[in-house]
Order: structure tokens, then C-alpha cells, then sequence
């Protein structure tokens, strides 16, 4: 039986046919993939090549700036350097930069300056030394009225080249002047480019000024006067450039375009190598580079081009790519459906890692035991700032960890960076999942803290570590900041109390035998300058005296503590130190807190008194030491500041005693034992009495009368001042109103105003409105101040002082010359009354001093029409001599002791109305004329 024909089916076929074309293309799709590979390794070596020359150029020119600007600076001062200096120079430069074609100096010349300079150079043998436009370099400008000239005046080698350049003025060169005058402040070379104009090559000009003088000790200004010249180098710029380029791309074709862009216009040179085919058509592909030769001159690039031709492509290798593809069809062809069969399973599985790599909070990273990244998900994109595709089998180690701490990190025993060594033996055992803290780099070299938990899994017989990052950078820093507030004072980031008496502790315990010192040191005159220039000043100040408490102690015992304890108080503990150069170092505290301290303005000068207690000599607890040292502190105060004082145990009774006197002080107005004297002044004219000096007195049941140089210091230190200065006041303006419609009611008083008192905000309002309610007017009270009050802080006190001449009160500068009165502050400020101390009275009529003194203060009071009161009159021949001088005022033991008001106004009956008709007076001139 015959069987029909079977026809062959219409689907196979065309699977063969579609199969076979595939193939063919898969195939070519492999030859030309080879040769774009191909072509993307030239590429690559060539953009790696191009990086490579940029950065060999800059790092070659850099190294020549280098030599240019210390050959400069031999070249500055008062070194002279000969031709013969100048040709060794050259010739150590050239043997190892042989593309330095020329090495000179060029002198900076006046005009006027100009045939004297060609004469001498032509008597040292440079026959034809004319300094003008040699036209060796191309765009030359003659200037036109030069004011100075920059002659080249040593050239070495001396080739027929450069031989060409002696005499030449560079400030022929376009704007060179100009590039010049701006680098002479900063001392540094520039670059300028120019063309030969014969051969039309170019040459980048090197200069760097050179100063009469050492440059780094000149001011912008001697700068400008002190510049004598520039040093330069020539460079051949292909022999420089193109020459290195050309040799590192000897077996390709490559075309160089060197463009410098300037000011006004832009100049280019093209070069080729040997291999450069013109027919450049025939190429399979063209790469370009723009490079950067220098650092200095930004407008200055190459354009690098290089041409892939066909005949560089390897086609053998690429047919039997393209085999290879054939045979990998064929290979994928059979085993496709297998793959299929897996791909679903392996794509749900991966589809459930990735989210929950995708939607993880913390950053998740796996390497092989080399360490190599292999998987990276988004937040650790977002922590570390690196995309996957720039990480992937990338070093973990050397991309985020801290470089500086590798070594420290790799000797820690069991640490994580083990790992990626111990992971790689055979018999590796692998570890228990741990977590531990550790410094880390992201990619814009930000540090952060990260807390890592890793664990290892072996997977395929290999180890892969998993690592589990959390920022804890904000929350370490957050730590930080509460235990920086917590123990350190906000204001000068010192140690604060709670803090350093922990350390001190610390120290006790740790090392009981170990000496130590604590230092207690409070400022003078710290809280007047806060009441006259406001607590921001004074906050400042703190912050200054911090810093050079700070500077002081470096290199003092070891680790020292410094701490602000409040207010102006600030305690040391200083390790391992002797008394002797404790003395030493509390010494040069005192020293450099004393130094003018500007601040907005202000000169301010202040002083500092230190108490010194030693452990364990002294006291073996901190709160014992701490007090110790404040009472020696306190008797550094006493014995006139600025000083220190070591602790000795007699201190702790002259403290009690001093506690003692200020506690009996604070209730004293209360208890009524504050009283006033008056002692009378008169008018040395005519006798009268003109008015009467408040002076303030204290008898305590218990103490007895307390001298007033005893109590008002210890009532200025405690504040106490202000409130006993307010009662003086207040009785002063009582007695004032009690004399009122009576024959006394002409007489002013005056009163002594301490320095805390007088820089208060209000006191002057207040003190004006404190007369205008008792309806007195405001020139019955006579306002004292010291000297030294005035001149503390003079310029602010000019303001307080017109104020009060202002509001009408008389003003009185008290023991006048004892201080240091600035002449120039003197005549600023608007006084009435000048006293002379008692100390200048003494010795009058006879004491040449005393007469030189006081004739001098009442000259110098009535030249300003200031009148003068003399105090401490206690004979007939001081008065008498006072009245020769035309002195106006005077007060003292002679005319009358101070009186209490009750003693007072008799005394005022029989003197009141002329000192000179009394017994008093009458007594003493009977007596000088026996």
C-alpha cells in the first residue's frame, strides 16, 4: 500500500528559518559588541592616559612654581647672588627640567633710574645693555611714558636664545605690568603666556616677585615699596606638553589643540605626532579630551584627539567572539526551558528580598569574605550617599570605613574589620552574630557613628558577613551635647563645678599619694565693669580670661582641670606640680590677664588675686581644699590684688575676723551705728565758711570704733557700698533741708561716691530727683570722686560726668595725684573743684617737692578754670602758703577736726563767718610770730 507523502510542516520551518536568522544576528551582535569593547578599552587607556598627563603636568609645573619661588626667595633680601650663583642654579634645574629653556632675573627700574642703571651694566661688561622692545616676543608694546621698566639683567644658559633677552623690558609684554602690581601683595608666581615671534611657538612665562627685603616680614605696603624684581623661568610649552603627550601616544594618532584664552583674545597652536594619517576618515572611531595643564591658568587647555582606525581592530578576535556567541545561542537555546521552569520560583524569592532590602529602615550590606560589596539597598544609599552600581564588588573597607583609625581597628582583637581577614582561611570557624559601634565615611566625607550588627552565613562553601548599619551619629551627639551642659559651663566651655569636683574626686581616689594644687582665682574689679558696660562686655571678658587661662596651663602637670565655678570665679587643679612652680605658673596667669583686653572697642584692664591650697598638705577632701583656697584667695585680696597666695592656717582667723566685720557691717544701718562728721571748708580769700564734708563713721558695741580704711573696703568687696552709700545720701539731704531758712542754708556738702555707686545705671536720675522732691538745689551737694574712679573707664565716665554738670551738680576729683591723670582725659572732663591729697601738704612751706607739686595742680586747676581745695591744712604756714598760690579752698586740722552736727553748729557760730577773726586762727598766728 502506498503511503501518501507527508508535506513538511509550515511552522517548523519557519522556526528553522527564523532560528538560523536569529543566530546570524546573535552572532554579529557579538563581533561588533567585541569591537565596541575593543574600542571602549582604547578609550578607557586613553581618557586614563589623559588623566594621568593632567595630572603629571600640574604636579610638574607645581614642583617648578617650587623651585621659582624659593630661588626668589634667595633672591630677596640682602643676599647678593652673582652670575656665577645664577649658572649653578640653572644648571641643577635644567638637568632635571630640560624643557626650562631660559632662567633669569629682571630688575624693577625707574625711569629716572634708567641711563644711570644702562651706564653700570655697560661698565660690568654688557656693551650693548639698552633697555627697550627687543620684539622677541610676539604682540610687543613699546609703553608710552614708562614709569619704570623691568630689564632682564641676568639670563642663564647663555645660549645665542637667550643672550637675545638681556636688556629686554617684559613690561612690553600686554598687561604684565598690571598682572604684576596684582601679585606683589601676595607673594606668590603667575604664569604668563606669550609667542616667539620669530618661530611663532609658545612660551609660558614663570615669574615671581623678588623683594629687597624677607618678604614674609613686609606689610602689603613695604611690599609694594620693597619689590626689586621678578625671577623667571621660560618654558618651551611643546617641549614642556606636547612632547611627553606625543611620546605616551607614539603608536596611535593623535592631533593636540593648545588654546589660551586672555583678556581680550585667545590663541591657539595645533600639533600632530609622526602617525597621524591625514586620510583621518578611515577611522572606526574618534576619542577627545580636554585637559588642564596648569593649576594657575585656568584659561589654558589641550584638546586631546586620537583616531581608532580599522586597521587597529583585532578581527580575528572579534569573529571568534563571535563563534563564541554562536555557540552560546545554541547552548541558551537548549536550556532555556530549563531556566524557565526555575525562573518563577527564583523570581518570587527575589522579589521578597528586594522588599525587604527596599523597605528596611536600616542600611543592609553583604560582602564575600573579601570584603567585596554585593548587595546594597536603598537606605544604605541614603546613609552612605553611594548608588549600587558605584559600590558593587567594591572594597567595603576602603569605601566607608575611617582610614585614619584602620590600623587601631585591625589590631582590636575579635573586631569586625577581623573579618575580612580571618573569613579567608580554610579553617575558618564562623562567629556568633555580634554588635559594636564604629567610626564610618560616607562618599562627601562626612564622619558618622554607626552601630553594626553583623553576622556570617555560608553560602556555596564561601562565607558572605551581613552587616545591619544604623546611624547613630544624632543620638551619640545629642549625648554629648546634654553631658557638654551638664559639665561644661555654657558660657567659656569650661569645666563647671559639679564636673571638676567629680575629677578632683576622681584623682583622690585614684591616686591617693599623688600632690596636687588647687588654685582659686576670682577677678578685681570685674563687677564694675559689668554695671558701667553691660553683661555682654562682661561675658566677653569671661570669654577672653577662659581662653588665656587656657593658653597658660599647656604643658602644666598633666591632664589639669580648669573650671568656672560662676560669676567671675575660676579654679584650677594643676598634677605633679611643685609650690615653686605653682608660684610660677600662677605668676604668669597674673601676668597675661592683667594685659589690655580689647573688646568692641573698650580697653579694658583688669587684675586677678589667686588662693592656693596643696593635697594632701593643705586638706584631703575637695570641698576642704576648695575652701582653703578661697580663703587664701580672699587674703590675696586683702594684701592689695593681682597676686596670689598660698594657704597658710593663720589665714582661716584673719577670714573669721574679716566674716566676722562684714556680718556686724550688714546690720549696721539697721542697729543705727553708721553716723556722719562734717569737717568745714572755707575760702581762703576771705575766711567764710563755704561748706562742709560728709565723712562716714561706724562704732559697733563689739568692735568698738572700726577705722573707715578698714570697713569701706570690706563694704566695697561684699556690695555692701551701695546701700551704706544711699544712707550717707539720704542724711546728707536731711541735713540739707534741716539748714534750709536758717544762716547756714548757703553751705554745701560733700560727698565721697564710691566707684560701684557712681557706675550704676540710674544714679545719677535718681540722685537729681532725690534733691528736686526735698526742693533743694542740686549745687548744695558736692559729688567726690577719687581719681582712680574717674579714670576707670574714662571715656564712659566723660558721659556720666556731663551728665551730672548737666543736672547742676558740683563735681570734685578727690586726691588728686595720687593716680595717673591723662592730661589729655583732664581737660574732657567738666569739673569744678580739683582737691590736693593731703600727702602734697604735708611738706609745705619747706619741702621742694611739695611746693613744685601743689603749684603745679593750681596752676594747672585755674588754667582750666578749675577751682582748688587743699586738704589736710594743719599749721598757719601751710594756709599762708596756700593763699600766696591764689589756691581758692581749704580744709584740715588747723581750721577744724571733723565734727558731729551737734558740735558742728557751735563751731559754725564762732568761725562761720570769718575763719581769720577767730581764736583759732588768731592762736596760730601768735604762736608763728613767737
Amino acid at each position: 500500500m502506498i503511503q501518501p507523502h507527508k508535506q513538511p510542516s509550515i511552522w517548523d520551518n519557519t522556526v528553522k528559518k527564523w532560528t538560523w536568522l536569529l543566530a546570524l544576528f546573535w552572532s554579529l551582535a557579538f563581533v561588533f559588541f567585541h569591537i565596541h569593547l575593543q574600542s571602549v578599552d582604547f578609550q578607557r587607556e586613553f581618557n586614563q592616559k589623559a588623566q594621568q598627563l593632567q595630572h603629571n603636568l600640574q604636579l610638574e609645573e607645581q614642583k617648578l612654581l617650587s623651585i621659582l619661588q624659593s630661588l626668589s626667595q634667595q633672591y630677596s633680601g640682602h643676599l647678593l647672588k652673582t652670575d656665577a650663583d645664577m649658572q649653578i642654579f640653572a644648571q641643577g634645574i635644567q638637568h632635571n627640567q630640560n624643557y626650562v629653556q631660559t632662567i633669569g632675573l629682571a630688575t624693577l627700574i625707574e625711569q629716572q633710574d634708567k641711563a644711570s642703571f644702562e651706564a653700570q651694566r655697560q661698565a660690568l661688561g654688557y656693551d650693548e645693555f639698552v633697555i627697550g622692545n627687543k620684539a622677541f616676543f610676539k604682540d610687543e608694546v613699546a609703553p608710552s611714558n614708562p614709569l619704570h621698566h623691568l630689564a632682564v639683567t641676568q639670563i642663564e644658559p647663555a645660549t645665542p636664545f637667550n643672550k637675545r633677552l638681556l636688556a629686554q623690558d617684559l613690561f612690553a609684554l600686554p598687561e604684565m605690568q598690571s598682572i604684576l602690581q596684582r601679585n606683589i601683595g601676595n607673594n606668590q608666581p603667575f604664569i604668563y603666556w606669550a609667542e616667539d615671534a620669530s618661530r611663532q611657538a609658545p612660551y609660558a612665562i614663570l615669574l615671581n616677585p623678588v623683594y629687597a627685603k624677607e618678604p614674609s616680614k613686609l606689610s602689603l605696603a613695604e611690599k609694594q615699596q620693597m619689590i626689586s624684581g621678578v625671577m623667571f623661568f621660560i618654558i618651551d610649552a611643546q617641549a614642556a606638553m606636547a612632547e611627553p603627550i606625543m611620546t605616551l601616544f607614539s603608536d596611535n594618532q593623535v592631533t593636540l589643540n593648545f588654546k589660551v584664552r586672555k583678556a581680550k583674545s585667545e590663541t591657539q597652536w595645533f600639533w600632530q605626532n609622526l602617525n597621524f594619517d591625514k586620510d583621518s576618515w578611515h577611522y572606526w572611531q574618534s576619542f577627545g579630551q580636554t585637559i588642564t595643564p596648569s593649576q594657575y591658568c585656568k584659561a589654558c587647555t589641550i584638546k586631546i584627539s586620537q583616531y581608532l582606525t580599522w586597521q587597529q581592530i583585532h578581527w580575528q578576535n572579534a569573529l571568534l567572539f563571535g563563534l563564541l556567541g554562536l555557540l552560546i545561542f545554541l547552548l541558551l537555546t537548549l536550556i532555556i526551558l530549563n531556566i524557565l521552569s526555575k525562573t518563577q520560583t527564583l523570581t518570587e524569592m527575589h522579589n521578597r528580598l528586594q522588599e525587604i532590602l527596599t523597605s528596611s529602615q536600616e542600611a543592609v550590606i553583604i560582602t564575600d569574605k573579601n570584603g567585596n560589596i554585593q548587595v546594597w539597598n536603598p537606605a544604605a544609599e541614603a546613609l552612605f550617599g553611594y548608588k549600587f552600581s558605584e559600590v558593587f564588588n567594591q572594597s567595603l573597607v576602603q569605601l566607608i570605613f575611617d582610614h585614619q583609625s584602620l590600623d587601631t581597628l585591625f589590631g582590636m582583637s575579635g573586631s569586625l574589620l577581623d573579618l575580612f581577614v580571618v573569613s579567608q582561611e580554610k579553617h575558618f570557624v564562623t562567629p556568633k552574630a555580634s554588635t559594636m559601634e564604629m567610626p564610618l565615611k560616607t562618599k562627601d566625607k562626612r564622619d558618622i557613628l554607626a552601630e553594626i550588627s553583623y553576622s556570617v552565613l555560608i553560602v556555596n562553601h564561601e562565607p558572605e558577613i551581613s552587616l545591619f548599619i544604623k546611624d547613630i551619629t544624632s543620638q551619640r551627639e545629642n549625648e554629648r551635647e546634654i553631658r557638654q551642659f551638664a559639665y561644661y559651663d555654657a558660657l567659656t566651655q569650661l569645666e563647671n563645678r559639679v564636673f571638676f569636683k567629680s575629677q578632683v574626686q576622681q584623682q583622690i581616689e585614684a591616686y591617693p599619694q599623688q600632690e596636687f594644687a588647687i588654685m582659686f582665682m576670682d577677678l578685681d574689679g570685674f563687677k564694675h565693669v559689668n554695671d558701667s558696660l553691660g553683661h555682654d562686655i562682661g561675658d566677653e571678658l569671661l570669654k577672653v580670661v577662659a581662653k588665656r587661662l587656657n593658653h597658660n596651663i599647656r604643658g602644666v602637670g598633666i591632664q589639669s582641670h580648669i573650671a568656672r565655678f560662676g560669676g567671675d570665679e575660676f579654679v584650677l587643679m594643676l598634677r605633679n606640680t611643685s609650690e615653686e612652680n605653682i608660684g610660677k605658673v600662677a605668676l604668669r596667669i597674673l601676668d597675661n590677664i592683667e594685659r589690655i583686653i580689647n573688646i568692641n572697642n573698650h580697653e579694658l584692664k583688669i587684675s586677678a588675686s589667686i588662693g592656693i591650697a596643696f593635697y594632701p598638705q593643705d586638706g584631703t577632701t575637695v570641698d576642704t581644699l576648695l575652701r582653703l583656697a578661697d580663703t587664701a584667695m580672699y587674703e590675696a585680696k586683702a594684701t592689695g590684688k593681682n597676686t596670689y597666695s598660698v594657704y597658710q592656717e593663720e589665714m582661716g582667723r584673719h577670714l573669721s575676723a574679716r566674716i566676722q566685720m562684714e556680718k556686724h557691717l550688714r546690720n549696721a544701718i539697721q542697729q543705727n551705728e553708721l553716723y556722719l562728721m562734717y569737717q568745714p571748708k572755707i575760702d581762703l580769700g576771705n575766711g567764710k565758711v563755704v561748706g562742709v564734708e560728709a565723712l562716714l563713721r561706724w562704732r559697733n558695741p563689739k568692735l568698738g570704733l572700726v577705722p573707715p580704711n578698714v570697713f569701706i573696703k570690706i563694704a566695697e568687696d561684699s556690695r555692701m557700698i551701695i546701700p551704706i552709700s544711699e544712707w550717707v545720701i539720704q542724711q546728707t539731704i536731711l541735713q540739707l533741708q534741716a539748714w534750709q531758712k536758717t544762716e547756714y542754708s548757703h553751705l554745701s556738702i560733700a560727698v565721697n561716691i564710691s566707684s560701684n555707686q557712681f557706675s550704676h545705671e540710674n544714679f545719677i536720675n535718681d540722685l537729681a530727683q532725690k534733691l528736686d522732691v526735698a526742693g533743694l538745689p542740686r549745687r548744695l551737694l558736692e559729688i567726690e570722686l577719687t581719681e582712680s574712679t574717674v579714670m576707670t573707664n574714662a571715656d564712659e565716665n566723660i558721659k556720666r560726668l556731663q551728665l551730672l554738670r548737666h543736672k547742676g551738680f558740683d563735681l570734685a576729683v578727690d586726691d588728686f595725684g595720687t593716680g595717673y591723670s591723662s592730661l589729655s582725659y583732664l581737660k574732657r572732663f567738666p569739673l569744678t573743684i580739683l582737691k590736693i591729697d593731703k600727702s602734697f601738704v604735708d611738706g609745705l612751706p619747706k619741702d621742694d617737692e611739695d611746693i613744685s607739686i601743689s603749684q603745679a595742680i593750681i596752676q594747672l586747676a585755674h588754667s582750666l578754670e578749675i577751682k582748688v581745695v587743699a586738704e589736710g591744712i594743719e599749721t598757719i604756714q601751710q594756709l599762708e602758703f596756700l593763699q600766696q598760690q591764689k589756691c581758692e579752698y581749704g580744709q584740715g586740722y588747723f581750721i577744724s577736726r571733723p565734727l558731729e552736727i551737734n558740735n558742728l553748729h557751735p563751731w559754725l557760730e564762732t568761725h562761720g563767718n570769718n575763719f581769720y577773726q577767730s581764736d583759732t586762727y588768731l592762736n596760730g598766728l601768735n604762736n608763728k610770730e613767737e
